[in-house]
């Protein structure tokens, strides 16, 4: 909940459900004391190392997938990022024929360096996610 002081800052605090209907006489808990407690009561807390050695098995099978998905498609990105420039290199080519409309052209080759920047972007934020167990 959330409460006033009398010089007016605004406070949070806990209060028992059944202080509301009558049944609990548990008295009103600033936050800062129930996070206190528990942070106190997590900082015990230990898990069980079969359990920690489940989860890192099963981290360690997931990191693997999620690293073979990352490199296949830092692979495909890296194909079209081939597939551009050759593209773009034949547009470059044929800027110096007379035949072919240079603002076509301009656009073809504007539109090509766009897609690369697309494509370069995915690829710097193209890593594993999966990190870190028990």
């Amino acid at each position: 909940m959330r409460g006033k002081s009398r010089n007016g800052q605004v406070y949070f605090y806990f209060l028992c459900h059944g202080r509301q209907v009558g049944v609990c006489d548990l008295p009103y808990l600033h936050i800062s004391n129930v996070e206190r407690v528990v942070e106190n009561h997590y900082a015990t807390v230990q898990l069980a190392e079969d359990f920690c050695a489940r989860l890192r098995a099963r981290l360690d099978v997931t990191r693997s997938g999620a690293t073979a998905t990352t490199n296949r498609l830092r692979d495909d990105l890296a194909k079209q990022l081939a597939k551009l420039d050759a593209q773009e290199d034949r547009y470059l080519d044929l800027v110096g024929d007379p035949d072919w409309h240079k603002e076509k052209l301009s656009a073809k080759v504007r539109s090509i360096r766009e897609q690369r920047a697309r494509i370069q972007e995915r690829l710097s934020q193209a890593e594993s996610p999966i990190d870190g167990g028990c």
